[in-house]
């Protein structure tokens, strides 16, 4: 369910950033500027290392916990073995609270974590890949047996992106109770 709000949600987003394409140049604003000028210590040489996405990550937890809320880094993601995953507690005014996750997070991770996780191949953990294999397999989706990371677990599943999702997050949960509520799968 999540899932399908999710995907409708970023088709809507993809026709209306679609559909301002032809609307003309877009001209920066405040937050994009204070974003780029932010994170330039790791952006400006077009390469983020994996210390300085890390360091990033830390600047974005420092960010929250110095702003009254209970942020952690908890572990980097058995799903790709790139992505360090955080736990945020959402607290008070949810209007305040989600606008000091989107200023934490242009100020120190939004443009430094893409860079690094789309320029790196992603990994599964490798206990993890035969149970996910299985949970598809028991929900009657094929898989080749080579699969490495999610991607290629979603390719292989054609139309079942569903079930690779939720057969992802079941096998890391039950190998790794201590993830955090919220994981990003990158398809």
């Amino acid at each position: 369910m999540m899932f399908r709000r999710l995907t409708s949600l970023s088709v809507s987003l993809f026709f209306l950033m679609a559909a301002c394409l032809s609307c003309g140049e877009a001209i920066p604003d405040a937050e994009t500027k204070m974003e780029a000028k932010a994170q330039a210590w790791a952006l400006d040489d077009g390469v983020v290392t994996p210390l300085e996405y890390r360091a990033a990550v830390e600047k974005f937890v420092s960010c929250l916990t110095t702003s009254g809320y209970n942020a952690a880094i908890v572990s980097l993601s058995p799903i790709d073995n790139l992505t360090w995953l955080t736990h945020l507690v959402p607290s008070g005014d949810p209007t305040v609270y989600n606008t000091q996750v989107q200023r934490c997070n242009l100020a120190s991770l939004s443009g430094i974590e893409p860079k690094y996780v789309e320029s790196h191949v992603q990994v599964m953990e490798e206990s993890l890949r035969p149970r996910v294999r299985e949970c598809l397999s028991a929900r009657g989706v094929k898989t080749t047996g080579s699969e490495t990371n999610a991607p290629q677990f979603n390719v292989s599943a054609g139309e079942a992106t569903g079930a690779v999702v939720e057969c992802i997050l079941k096998t890391a949960r039950d190998r790794h109770p201590d993830l955090p509520p919220v994981i990003t799968i990158r398809m």
